[in-house]
């Protein structure tokens, strides 16, 4: 097996096609084939140790090629002692048996709108504090009032608008049904990602998406402009998307209520912060209190819950 995996590793050349013209080819000198099916596992047997450096007073979390890390206490000089310490060093230790230019590092720090701007140094270097960043496609902002997203979010989904522009004419355009798998497939489904984190924004925020839906199925129907939003909607059978975030968020809560082992579990159903939300109303909500008017709503019980690894090993309990 090593054998075999260091020949996958080495050697390898590659060259780039447009339409029936190739390049030269280049030796891939570091990283792993992209598309294969072990590529995905020798780069996670490479940076999961990387985990085991970072000081022991300080949390972590690793997801693809992204560490997190965080100190309990956010106050400057146990960040700066502590997290300078356990990036510069350990990690610097970590990256000495292999080329650390095969993994190019981009830090950055992120701190809330309540705390002071740490100073963090990497192998010296201090590391850039942001106000905002860009995860997995959502973009997180330092007071998570998720402005930032939503504007993101409306800019993509305007250049999406315009190709429903052109494909709505009125003489050669598309059909009706086709307008509307593509406003599906195109904006709604921008919409639909990350609902369930960026759902927590003030209901003004969220409005400002809005008029994209109406514009949308304004072409899509080939309805007036002065065509109420209400009817527009009964008719292209998309609900608003006020009650389309509802219904994700509801779809994923009953969904995680049947795994104890996930980790959002305990944030949704067992969360101690009920009380201090109904106190201050005029704060954002997240989702443990977003979302607990419509379990009720749907007469969800915890209780009526089976575990999901109790139907991995009872299997007639679904009758099967």
């Amino acid at each position: 097996m090593p054998l075999f995996i260091e020949s996958f590793l080495k050697n390898r050349q590659f060259h780039v096609r447009l339409d029936s013209c190739y390049s030269d080819l280049f030796d891939q000198e570091m990283g792993v084939p992209q598309g294969s099916i072990l590529s995905v596992t020798l780069f996670g047997l490479m940076i999961n140790s990387i985990g085991k450096t970072i000081y022991a007073l300080v949390s972590n979390a690793l997801y693809m090629s992204t560490i997190f890390s965080s100190a309990t206490d956010l106050s400057i000089s146990i960040l700066s002692s502590v997290t300078s310490y356990s990036v510069s060093i350990n990690l610097q230790t970590w990256l000495t048996p292999m080329d650390s230019s095969s993994l190019p590092l981009k830090p950055y720090a992120y701190t809330s709108v309540n705390c002071a701007n740490p100073t963090l140094l990497l192998n010296g270097t201090p590391v850039p504090v942001v106000e905002e960043t860009k995860f997995l496609g959502i973009v997180f902002d330092c007071k998570l009032s998720f402005i930032p997203h939503i504007k993101h979010l409306k800019d993509k989904c305007i250049k999406a608008l315009n190709l429903l522009r052109v494909l709505a004419h009125t003489s050669w355009g598309a059909d009706q049904e086709t307008l509307l798998h593509l406003y599906r497939s195109l904006i709604r489904s921008k919409h639909d990602y990350g609902c369930i984190v960026y759902g927590s924004a003030r209901g003004s925020y969220l409005r400002m998406v809005d008029p994209i839906q109406n514009h949308a199925l304004h072409l899509c129907l080939g309805a007036h402009r002065t065509s109420p939003t209400s009817s527009l909607c009964m008719e292209a059978n998309e609900p608003p998307l006020y009650f389309r975030r509802k219904k994700l968020s509801l779809q994923y809560c009953l969904k995680l209520s049947c795994n104890y082992n996930n980790h959002a579990y305990a944030t949704v159903f067992n969360s101690k912060f009920h009380s201090v939300f109904e106190r201050k109303p005029t704060q954002l909500p997240p989702l443990a209190v977003r979302v607990l008017g419509d379990l009720q709503a749907v007469g969800f019980k915890k209780s009526d819950v089976i575990d999901l690894l109790h139907l991995l090993y009872q299997p007639h309990r679904l009758g099967f």
